[in-house]
């Protein structure tokens, strides 16, 4: 990150950024009191519409499927063992599966077998069974024509393994470092991921992941890690660059806690009234005032201009 280098080499007094505090800036750099909050998130793809052909399988949880088909299965073998009991001589199984695989689907089928008088019961309950099954999957069926689901969305690095994405970091900065001193398996996973695969982007000169790099990430189905202020600019420019749609959405929960900062180097003799002024400004609220009505206003202005 370019003001940590400045300031750590000497060649600027005070540096303005998101620099994350771990034992590898701290020994670089002293941090005055923290100025404001910038949390990083998951920047992913909308999520989308879920295929059409699974609306066959969605009507029922999966307890009801299981429950159907074993319901299915042993009133099939009930009637081929009843068939076999009226008459032992004749194997029935294949006439049985199609009568109950008509009656199933409210089709009439011809009746050309019979069963013990005991597995004769089994008959009107399956029909009955049969009516309210249709009935309720024929229901929650067009529930779920009218209203389209749609794919959970990206909250949590495990969601991104899960699905097989990768997290593309800017290009010069410490992520991956916190990533992989993590005591989460699956951040260690994703720096093991980014360093194999070089998953780094860079900023365009508006401080916006470049157009290539963004491009690259949308067509491959991966994410980038954002934070909030930068996604205030850079998504209505995203939007720009795909045809007026917002192709991408914040993650719920954000993955990394940083701060926007100012750093000088060690020792620096205005250190204590740096930190002095900050303190005023912090306890006076306007340093809130300034990110709320400044800060974000400037990132949209530039957005919209650029």
């Amino acid at each position: 990150m370019q003001p940590l280098s400045h300031v750590s080499n000497g060649g600027a007094d005070i540096g303005v950024g998101n620099v994350l505090m771990n034992e590898v800036t701290y020994n670089l750099v002293e941090f005055p009191h923290y100025t404001y909050d910038l949390d990083m998130f998951i920047c992913a793809k909308q999520p989308e519409a879920l295929p059409s052909y699974w609306n066959l399988l969605r009507p029922f949880p999966v307890l009801v499927w299981i429950f159907s088909l074993v319901s299915i299965a042993l009133v099939w073998a009930t009637l081929v063992w009843g068939s076999w009991l009226y008459n032992p001589n004749l194997n029935l199984s294949g006439v049985v599966f199609q009568w109950l695989f008509a009656t199933l689907f409210l089709q009439s089928f011809p009746w050309r077998f019979n069963v013990f008088k005991a597995t004769k019961v089994l008959i009107p309950l399956w029909l009955i069974f049969i009516l309210f099954l249709d009935f309720f999957y024929e229901s929650n069926l067009r529930a779920h024509l009218i209203a389209i689901e749609y794919d959970k969305p990206v909250d949590t690095v495990q969601d991104l393994l899960d699905r097989g994405m990768a997290l593309y970091l800017p290009r010069f900065t410490g992520f991956v470092g916190n990533f992989k001193s993590s005591t989460n398996p699956a951040y260690r996973e994703l720096s093991l991921m980014y360093e194999k695969r070089d998953l780094a982007f860079d900023y365009d000169a508006n401080g916006i992941p470049s157009y290539d790099d963004e491009l690259k990430i949308y067509q491959q189905g991966d994410a980038l890690i954002i934070n909030d202020i930068m996604a205030t600019a850079a998504f209505p420019e995203f939007q720009r660059r795909h045809n007026g749609t917002l192709p991408y959405q914040l993650s719920k929960t954000k993955i990394l806690a940083g701060f926007g900062s100012i750093i000088v180097p060690h020792k620096a003799p205005y250190l204590r009234d740096l930190q002095r002024i900050i303190a005023i400004l912090n306890d006076s609220g306007i340093t809130q005032h300034l990110m709320n009505g400044y800060i974000k206003l400037q990132f949209q202005i530039g957005a919209d201009l650029y």
